[in-house]
């Protein structure tokens, strides 16, 4: 039996690279049982790492920048060394001996670092904050009391972060072993979810084909579609899918009377509505262009939508399904 060391230091960098690591083979290993509660750890390890790493951006900046109160911290330090054998004390030597400073927390991190680094990405309203904004909610409310969590949503979320973060932190941490070692190793494990992100799309457009086959020259309420009064599902002769590499809806249902292009997520950013607009209507442009016929525009999410992003949308004239409202629709299928 190996004997355990007497004692680990574990750095800055180091800790956040095992976490991040630590929280994807733990998010694999629950896709491989269907335990939940790995899911639950995976958030709260993700987090952790994402926490760490933003902390050493600030450090390889200012060391203070690390503090939630600066001055404090610089007046703490002062008071380290002038006891004996401190006089080469760092600042970060105030965790080590009591000094009862404290960092900054999480929130004020993020904004921190956004200002502070100039880095875009970390503003509020962009896309990879706003991912990160609604990882911290789901780890608050495990960390701090209970939590509902869908799974699709939480996949999309953990897949979306990494890429855009593994990016931002191969461009900003001043460390060629982490650039060289942690961020391929953390991608690896990546790609695993995303795998079955792309699973779970995957079946979902095997649903929507069974329910539109089943429902074909049927009204359905229009409020499980996004509309006032009933919807008409058309008889679809054929329902397609995009060719890899295209640029469209997931798929294109054709009929006589009239077509429809459907687009499926995992989820929606609450802030995300005028992009997402932009694309369906991008999308309802270019099959236009190609047929000359102008389609409805179906988007099916697998999680629940803000309300405000619902309004939006609808009043835009596009149709939209959440995950229970898939779900009635298939009951009223008979499935």
């Amino acid at each position: 039996m190996a004997s355990i060391k007497p004692s680990l230091k574990v750095g800055l960098l180091e800790n956040a690279a095992h976490s991040l690591q630590r929280g994807y083979e733990l998010w694999s290993r629950g896709q491989q049982l269907g335990d939940g509660m790995l899911l639950k750890e995976a958030i709260i390890w993700v987090h952790h790492g994402i926490e760490l790493v933003f902390k050493q951006l600030l450090v390889q900046t200012n060391e203070y920048l690390v503090f939630d109160k600066v001055d404090e911290a610089i007046q703490r330090l002062g008071t380290l060394r002038r006891q004996p054998g401190m006089m080469q004390a760092t600042v970060l030597d105030l965790f080590e001996y009591g000094q009862g400073a404290y960092t900054v927390g999480f929130a004020k991190l993020v904004d921190r670092v956004a200002v502070m680094l100039g880095i875009k990405e970390l503003t509020p309203g962009q896309p990879l904050r706003q991912d990160i904004d609604d990882l911290t909610i789901y780890r608050n409310k495990i960390v701090h009391f209970s939590v509902t969590m869908n799974i699709a949503e939480v996949t999309s979320l953990l897949s979306d972060i990494l890429e855009p973060l593994l990016q931002l932190l191969d461009r900003e941490v001043n460390d060629q072993k982490f650039k060289e070692v942690c961020i391929p190793e953390v991608r690896r494990r990546v790609a695993q979810v995303s795998s079955y992100g792309f699973e779970l799309e995957a079946e979902s457009e095997n649903r929507i084909r069974r329910l539109l086959a089943h429902l074909k020259d049927t009204a359905v309420p229009g409020e499980l579609l996004g509309a006032v009064g009933e919807v008409q599902i058309p008889s679809f002769a054929e329902i397609t899918g995009t060719t890899r590499g295209a640029v469209g809806a997931d798929l294109e249902a054709k009929s006589n009377a009239e077509d429809w292009l459907i687009e499926v997520k995992l989820r929606v950013q609450a802030r995300s509505g005028e992009q997402l607009r932009e694309q369906l209507e991008r999308y309802r442009e270019l099959y236009k262009k190609r047929t000359g016929r102008e389609p409805k525009v179906w988007l099916v999410v697998l999680s629940e939508v803000a309300p405000v992003v619902r309004a939006f949308l609808v009043h835009s004239g596009i149709l939209l399904s959440t995950k229970d409202d898939l779900a009635l629709l298939e009951s009223l299928a008979g499935g």
